[in-house]
């Protein structure tokens, strides 16, 4: 019972802690190919994100794609969010090779952007097409869209060079559920359940 008064304030404000979880799972019947510029795949969250990590699949880091890879997440409207350079060492998290960025929040029911391009401009790659039986797994929270591309530089890969369900299996990202920041009234709350658990520590001592 010793926390039990802040334990129930942090539930009820939602403050929570959990691992980041990847976009991108897994895929099936990609088909080889390669872009010259920027290439990747749309995406809708359905709740709110914080973007944590910017990532490659790892069999990208091949002749002619050494790396380090560009990987940028843009919003629908062309403006770059965040962005990174992922080495052939970067942390591996099952097939993709993964660089920190800071936490990039992410908004339920909008389109963004994610592409990776290497730097010689042109980088090897394996496509989605469910026309041709291919498909993709991914995280509960994202939906996929389609695939993508900024031919010929890196940028928002804003030409669509697929249909819906299609993906260039390039650029992956890790994010977690996205808490809120706390309002006014909720810090007030929280700043008065410490203060109650303070005076409930002085009346044992007392005691």
């Amino acid at each position: 019972m010793k926390h039990s008064c802040l334990l129930a304030v942090i539930i009820f404000l939602g403050i929570s802690i959990s691992p980041a979880t990847e976009a991108m799972l897994d895929d099936v019947n990609a088909i080889g190919g390669y872009v010259t510029g920027t290439a990747g795949w749309t995406f809708s969250p359905t709740a709110n994100i914080s973007v944590t990590d910017l990532g490659v699949f790892e069999y990208i880091f091949t002749t002619p794609n050494p790396g380090p890879i560009s990987v940028g997440l843009w919003s629908a409207n062309g403006t770059l969010l965040s962005s990174s350079l992922v080495a052939s060492d970067g942390v591996l998290l099952n097939a993709s090779r993964y660089e920190s960025i800071t936490p990039t929040f992410l908004s339920a029911g909008l389109t963004y952007y994610i592409g990776a391009y290497a730097p010689g401009g042109t980088i090897l790659l394996g496509g989605i097409d469910p026309d041709a039986g291919g498909a993709v797994t991914m995280s509960p929270e994202i939906r996929i869209g389609m695939a993508v591309a900024d031919v010929g530089a890196y940028g928002s890969p804003t030409t669509a060079i697929g249909g819906p369900g299609s993906a260039v299996v390039a650029p992956n990202f890790q994010y977690v559920d996205a808490v809120p920041e706390p309002s006014a009234g909720a810090l007030l709350i929280l700043g008065a359940a410490l203060l109650v658990e303070n005076r409930m520590k002085r009346t044992k001592r007392i005691q």
